[in-house]
């Protein structure tokens, strides 16, 4: 449990459990750790002014068996409490921070419950761009925050292996008879490919009636252009999973598109929403001869002209929306039936990788299978392993905030099925859109003689950096600066292994702190050179903060950790000076991140705490001295104090699913 929500439940427990309190911590911490407005909202209530209120309030606050947190509660201005922590809480914060390691932080805020991160999700026609990349990086730290706070977590990558983005490629090959290059990644050969078909199919309207028939092929799952459609969506996605293994961004399972209609999965729930009259058909106006949802309670339907959503076209095609609805019902473990499961791959590591989390293990959903039992057994060279997916308590979807339209949707129907809670379980995590900066756009061949300040992405026009492509810069960028002597990046000189170790550090680690630095609404423009940062408010800043850190322990000498624990837990006396207590007051604070970035579902929290402590650590090194300081008592708990801030930087980074090296 966190500090906040100790101090939360001890008034809680003396005002009444049902309360809601709220605690802030005060801009100014001579104000003290903690602050809460109760007495002001409380004091009609009791009859009492908000003063005489809190003074009382204070007194059984100090008579409270858990009163030792604090050194001091004093009452502020009209009516505020405010709360000091002890430095003998302090100081024993610093011990667990010691003793537990890379489980401090860890909360019971899931109680075990299990959940689907659904993320990535890119069409299998083409290579990942810098968009797409937003949404995996978001959806890997969110799984490993939500892990952190004791939930039990299945990661999921949904495959539109039926729609049309797909007949695009499918098509493309047909038509323009192109051929593999060995020398070319065929995720990149797809993606000139999707760009020329685009054209071809304004220019040629003929061609759509060829396109149709693929898609037609594509969702029944038979004829020559299903198997081709297949065979082009594996090699696409080894692609695709080989682009996810440079940044150990990893899945527990491939969910097919195509599987929730060759199951017999969509069927099922399309025979239900018909027999409970949720699914009606049109026989007239601008719907005839589709089925459709009638009356959608939606947030905005009073802005709508009809708020009725197509299931089913009237050529017979099951609309993504729909189909998706089945999907979010099979997480939910509400539909009669289940998918086999087949090993799909080992996924690639880099490096022997810190971080943790990782699951080397790839599913995917067998074709053309449905079961009623939801527990299967796969075969692994090591032996028989049980796999089990689904059947969830809540659902997290990472995709753009373009999607949420569907999403309401898909709420307004389960809703219409009576599953409400189901419906409040349902989290679409929306994203803003990825743009190029002008400068980046121009550099990639963009035209940007309109002078505008972004460039949105597409596919369709070819426009956007791929991830690979991305990833080679940012590499090159670093491994010149390092081969340079450091210039502010290294501490340390490499060997040429190590060199190629510290590369791969820097440039993951740049990347996804410029997509997890911001708030998932806001959107994005993504610019090469603020990407590139490698002082300051970045990602890199972070590891080497951590790897000086590192650097003054193992000049420090080999101190155990136990040895490090007596100093945290004796700290009294031994650091008085304003920059030591403030980097010490700062460490107590990342469980209550952890479960702030849980609660919010948004990393961006646990990334600005990290810099705040990073800011800390380095104004407290440029006043203290740790090696050599005055006594070695005040030595031993300065490099006490250093190591548990160590420890929470890579902690944190870890949760951002970034590399915390020991040398740089």
């Amino acid at each position: 449990m966190s500090i906040r929500n100790q101090i939360i439940s001890i008034l809680k427990n003396i005002l009444g459990e049902q309360l809601d309190i709220s605690l802030e911590h005060p801009a100014d911490n001579k104000n003290g750790d903690y602050s809460t407005n109760i007495c002001l909202r409380l004091a009609k209530e009791v009859k009492k002014s908000p003063r005489d209120f809190g003074l009382d309030l204070i007194e059984k606050i100090k008579a409270h068996p858990e009163a030792k947190l604090f050194s001091k509660i004093e009452l502020a201005g009209p009516g505020f409490v405010n709360f000091y922590l002890s430095p003998e809480f302090l100081a024993g914060e610093l011990g667990a921070i010691l003793e537990k390691k890379e489980a401090y932080g860890e909360l019971t805020l899931g109680q075990g419950k299990r959940v689907i991160v659904e993320h990535t999700s890119v069409n299998p026609n083409k290579a990942m761009h810098v968009g797409h990349l937003r949404n995996s990086i978001l959806g890997d730290s969110i799984a490993r925050i939500l892990r952190k706070c004791g939930y039990s977590v299945q990661v999921e990558n949904y495959i539109d292996d039926t729609g049309v983005q797909l007949a695009d490629i499918v098509t493309a090959f047909e038509v323009l008879k192109s051929k593999e290059d060995p020398h070319q990644k065929f995720d990149h050969i797809c993606w000139d490919l999707y760009t020329e078909i685009q054209k071809q199919l304004a220019a040629n309207p003929e061609l759509e009636i060829k396109k149709k028939e693929i898609q037609t092929q594509l969702e029944e799952g038979s004829g020559e252009f299903a198997e081709k459609g297949k065979e082009l969506v594996r090699k696409v996605l080894n692609e695709q999973m080989n682009t996810m293994a440079l940044f150990n961004i990893t899945y527990d399972l491939l969910l097919a598109e195509s599987s929730i209609l060759s199951s017999g999965l969509w069927k099922e729930v399309f025979e239900e929403l018909k027999e409970k009259n949720i699914a009606v058909f049109e026989k007239e106006g601008a719907h005839a001869g589709c089925w459709v949802v009638r009356d959608l309670d939606l947030p905005n339907a009073e802005n709508m002209k009809n708020s009725d959503k197509v299931l089913v076209t009237g050529h017979g095609n099951v609309v993504y929306t729909a189909k998706d609805i089945a999907h979010h019902l099979w997480k939910f473990g509400l539909v009669g039936g289940d998918f086999g499961y087949e090993l799909f791959e080992v996924q690639l590591k880099n490096y022997d990788s810190s971080l943790k989390d990782l699951n080397p293990s790839l599913y995917s959903a067998i074709f053309n299978q449905h079961y009623s039992n939801p527990y299967f057994t796969v075969s692994k060279e090591e032996g028989e392993t049980g796999v089990a997916f689904g059947k969830v308590d809540l659902c997290y979807t990472v995709v753009d905030i373009r999607q949420a339209y569907s999403f309401d949707v898909i709420k307004a129907v389960f809703k219409k099925l009576g599953f409400e809670k189901q419906a409040d379980a349902l989290n679409h995590v929306a994203y803003g859109f990825v743009s190029l900066s002008r400068n980046t756009a121009k550099e990639l061949g963009v035209d940007v003689s309109d002078n505008a300040a972004s460039y949105p992405m597409s596919g369709r026009k070819g426009i956007g950096v791929k991830v690979d492509d991305l990833w080679k810069i940012i590499s090159a960028k670093v491994k010149g600066k390092i081969l340079e002597g450091g210039k502010g990046v290294l501490q340390y000189a490499l060997t040429s292994a190590e060199v190629e170790k510290v590369v791969w550090f820097i440039s993951g680690g740049a990347l996804k702190a410029y997509m997890l630095k911001f708030s998932p609404h806001q959107e994005l423009v993504f610019d090469f050179d603020e990407a590139l940062k490698m002082t300051g408010d970045s990602g890199p800043y972070l590891q080497y903060t951590h790897a000086r850190i590192c650097g003054i322990l193992r000049k420090g000498g080999p101190l155990f950790v136990g040895t490090y624990v007596q100093f945290a837990r004796h700290l009294e006396g031994k650091l008085s000076k304003p920059t030591e207590l403030d980097l010490l007051r700062t460490l107590y604070l990342f469980p209550e991140m952890v479960e702030l970035a849980a609660r919010e579902v948004s990393p961006h929290f646990i990334y600005s705490y990290l810099i705040t402590l990073s800011q800390k650590f380095n104004s407290f090194y440029a006043s203290c001295r740790v090696l050599g300081a005055e006594n070695p008592d005040i030595e031993k708990s300065r490099l006490a104090l250093i190591a548990g801030t160590a420890q929470i930087i890579k902690n944190g980074l870890n949760l951002l699913g970034i590399e915390a090296p020991e040398r740089m």
